[in-house]
């Protein structure tokens, strides 16, 4: 379920907000048909926080996807991954362009390296993929 990162909520992540987020998704699958029994169903179960994000995988606030989901930090309004006003700084991750997800974070790892390069060695790349570099 996607949350607030640690910055933007505006409650703490605790074994009651855990509890209550639990109890909010367990009631919203039961009113969905066939899930009914959903809560005897299940086996085993791994909550994951924000805190979590932070901690295990140095994500900023414990912000999954990156920046926040508004319009001035989305598609080409997010950062590039050449840095404007710096030489030699390149940018790759879900916080930059082209966004999140990893076969998108991946994506923007093959343009930073593609731009690193090209400064590199003054040459240019196909981005879209059909060249075979």
């Amino acid at each position: 379920m996607p949350v607030s990162n640690l910055a933007a909520a505006n409650y703490e992540w605790n074994e009651t907000t855990i509890r209550e987020y639990r109890a909010y998704i367990l009631d919203t699958l039961k009113k969905i048909r066939g899930l009914e029994n959903i809560e005897q169903e299940i086996v085993t179960e791994t909550c994951i926080t924000p805190r979590d994000f932070e901690s295990r995988f140095n994500a900023y606030n414990g912000a999954t996807f990156g920046l926040m989901p508004v319009l001035s930090q989305s598609n080409h309004m997010r950062p590039q991954s050449k840095a404007k006003h710096c030489d030699n700084m390149y940018f790759t991750g879900s916080s930059t362009h082209p966004g999140a997800g990893v076969p998108i974070v991946l994506l923007s790892a093959r343009i930073a390296s593609q731009e690193l390069i090209q400064d590199d060695q003054g040459i240019r790349f196909d981005y879209s993929g059909t060249s075979g570099t």
